[in-house]
This record gives structure tokens, C-alpha cells and sequence, in this order.
């Protein structure tokens, strides 16, 4: 896989330069024979990916990856149809409408404890097989991310969204803008196994 009229870099993960690399070897490797012979399904990347989520955000350190979370806005700020009428509580403690159009990206990581309603998001880990016109999907996150940054205490720190195309990351922060909405910036483009992922990923660890 390579990217489509962008460049990024990638190299072998000398320890002396990857400071406490949590991946193990095998998940290195696993992603190097993805590069060279990709699997014909997007669901056939979510055990590897989950595996390096997992390496960087463990449980015993307070992380929870969740898998297909649905993203639901409030019930007091989500659109009309194709609402259900229904509204639940979800794990930020927040009232939300039930409806048949509800974003699901791949993955989440989020700081949690046994509280049910206490997860708070970090990381938006969405997969595509392949490199195309992906990036308006961003735009799909803003009123969710809105919403649940309200009334929390680092509401004016950024969520971020890596779209991931192929073993190439483009990452993305959604923040505040002005109180009232959401805006996104791209941060970096660069290969799964880079140094700059890495540095990416213990920044979030290490900073909760």
C-alpha cells in the first residue's frame, strides 16, 4: 500500500529512538505483511489494529478501547429524522437521542473507571482499506464532539481523529471554537509504524 500523491516515512523501530515501545514485535511484523499483501476486507485490519490500540492503552492504566461505539449528540441538539423518538444515557452521563443514522467509527480510546458514566473520549481510530476521498468524514464528528466536550473539565482540549488509509495515519484534533462550535486541523500524515505515531499515541498515554 502506498499513499496516493502524499509522502510519509517510515522506518525500523531501533529501541534507542523508540523510547518504551509498548508494541511487541509480532504486531511490527503483522502490520509489515499487511503493507505487502493487504487483506480484501476493512473488518480483516480490526484485530491488528486493536492489538496496537491495546498496546498503547491498557486497561491497567485506566484505558478502554471500545469497538464500533455508536456517537450519539444530545437530545436537545440532534437533528430531526431520522431520529427514533427514543433517548438513553450514555457513557458520558449524557442524554441522547437513539436514531438510524448514528456515526460508528471503528475504534475509541478513552480514559475510564468503573464508573458507568464517567469514560472520557481521547481518540477517534477510524479504518478505510483503502486511500480515497476520506476526510469529510471528519465533519460527521463535530456535533458529538460538541456536545461531549461541554462541562468537562479539559472541555478545551482536543479530541483526536486519525483516519487511517491504507498503514498511513492522517490525524486530526477537533477543538472549540468561539464556545458555539467545532472546528478540525490536521496535524500529521505519517506510516502506523513511525516515529511520529509513536510519539503521537504515548503523548495521549502519558498526559492523562
Amino acid at each position: 500500500m502506498t499513499p496516493n500523491s502524499r509522502e510519509a516515512t517510515y522506518a525500523p523501530r531501533p529501541p534507542d529512538i523508540f523510547r518504551n515501545d509498548p508494541v511487541p514485535e509480532w504486531i511490527v511484523r503483522r502490520f509489515e505483511r499487511i503493507e505487502k499483501n493487504p487483506p480484501r476486507y476493512e473488518a480483516s485490519l480490526r484485530g491488528p489494529h486493536n492489538a496496537i490500540l491495546n498496546s498503547y492503552f491498557p486497561p491497567h492504566r485506566n484505558f478502554l478501547i471500545k469497538t464500533e461505539p455508536k456517537l450519539r449528540t444530545t437530545a436537545s441538539s440532534a437533528p430531526s429524522p431520522p431520529a427514533t423518538g427514543r433517548t438513553s444515557i450514555d457513557s458520558n452521563g449524557r442524554e441522547v437521542e437513539c436514531r438510524n443514522d448514528d456515526d460508528i467509527p471503528d475504534f475509541m480510546v478513552c480514559s475510564a473507571t468503573d464508573d458507568l458514566h464517567g469514560d472520557i473520549p481521547l481518540l477517534i481510530w477510524e479504518l478505510k482499506r483503502n486511500f480515497g476521498p476520506n476526510a469529510n468524514q471528519i465533519l460527521r464528528y463535530h456535533q458529538w464532539a460538541f456536545d461531549v466536550s461541554e462541562g468537562r473539565p479539559d472541555g478545551q482540549r482536543g479530541i483526536l481523529v486519525c483516519l487511517v488509509e491504507g498503514n498511513y495515519v492522517t490525524s486530526y484534533t477537533l477543538h472549540r471554537g468561539g464556545g458555539k462550535w467545532i472546528s478540525h486541523t490536521e496535524l500529521s500524515y505519517a506510516h502506523i509504524l513511525s516515529l511520529e505515531i509513536h510519539e503521537m499515541l504515548l503523548s495521549i498515554a502519558d498526559t492523562v
